[in-house]
């Protein structure tokens, strides 16, 4: 039989019932897969019994706090607002208890305060909301808070938007099951044919995703999520259970270029984005790119798009009459 794991969903009235529903049912397809790891999933509050949440839909609480110490994951979900009374000391302990015999704490949105007051963020990284950045920063000074739309640090998870829920459950999934499990679960949920056309034109696909070898998905996947800090492609390759000749076959044949070149072209398409949506600098642009330096940044954003980043930047902000 395959081992048995506890994740618990720890709820308070006004709770985001979108983000609860996401990663509970990620997890119930995950399991569905026929994984060698099982999950057991429950829900907790202050009293077992119905909890309803902002939308006004009511899921039933089937433990209080205790349980969640004993869970291997703990999932935090609130709409507290920072300015609130602060989360329940039994909940807090539960937290506390969790991530001290190895389990997983994981903040989903607003929750990440909960996760300060459990003293679970001291010391570590965890994403921000822009709004609710200057609250964070005042109650918890020994975080290093980032608007990453999540973050594992250290088995504390926190993340913020509807999106982010989605990719931070295919990540944990990845560690908690293996990638195989977490692709064939992103496959279901993600490959939409509007968004899977755009992302193969940005990074030269031959061919559909739908078809994209699972090995192939999981570089890409893990490529995206470190895009500022590039990870050495033998670790990749150990990470995705292939060999760096197996990997620079695949990448060859489906996207014509090797490893190094299909990270640079997700890299750059993503500073890309950058500079046509938001006012960050170029030296901010090029580190969260992964790029050591900005000249070296520019050097590989011309090769690739034929143009300088400031020139881009430039084109991209025009009004739609100016650039016709």
């Amino acid at each position: 039989m395959p081992p048995k794991k506890l994740a618990v969903f720890a709820v308070h009235t006004g709770f985001s019932l979108f983000g609860y529903g996401i990663a509970r049912d990620l997890i119930r397809m995950a399991n569905d897969t026929g994984s060698n790891v099982q999950v057991d999933v429950a829900t907790a509050a202050s009293n077992s019994g119905p909890v309803r949440s902002s939308c006004g839909a009511v899921v039933l609480a089937d433990h209080g706090w205790p349980v969640i110490s004993r869970a291997d994951y703990v999932f935090v979900c609130s709409s507290r607002d920072p300015g609130s009374e602060g989360a329940p000391a039994a909940l807090l302990a539960g937290l506390r208890e969790c991530h001290r015999h190895g389990g997983w704490v994981i903040g989903l949105g607003t929750s990440i305060f909960a996760l300060g007051q459990a003293g679970l963020l001291a010391g570590r990284r965890a994403v921000a909301h822009p709004a609710q950045l200057p609250a964070l920063e005042t109650a918890f000074a020994e975080t290093c808070f980032t608007f990453r739309p999540f973050l594992i640090d250290q088995r504390i998870a926190t993340c913020v938007g509807g999106d982010a829920v989605t990719d931070l459950m295919l990540e944990l999934l990845s560690q908690a099951f293996d990638p195989a499990i977490a692709e064939n679960v992103r496959r279901h949920v993600l490959l939409k044919p509007e968004r899977s056309e755009t992302f193969a034109a940005s990074i030269g696909l031959k061919g559909s995703l739908e078809s994209l070898d699972p090995r192939l998905a999981r570089y890409i996947q893990l490529v995206e999520q470190t895009l500022s800090a590039p990870r050495p492609l033998d670790e990749i390759c150990a990470a995705i259970a292939t060999s760096s000749r197996t990997l620079s076959r695949l990448t060859r044949a489906v996207f014509d270029c090797t490893p190094g070149e299909l990270s640079a072209r997700i890299r750059l398409n993503y500073a890309a984005g950058l500079l046509k949506s938001s006012s960050k600098s170029l030296p901010d642009i090029a580190e969260a790119s992964g790029y050591r330096s900005t000249p070296h940044f520019s050097k590989a954003f011309n090769a690739h798009f034929r143009m300088r980043p400031g020139k881009y930047r430039t084109l991209q902000k025009q009004p739609l009459e100016q650039k016709e």
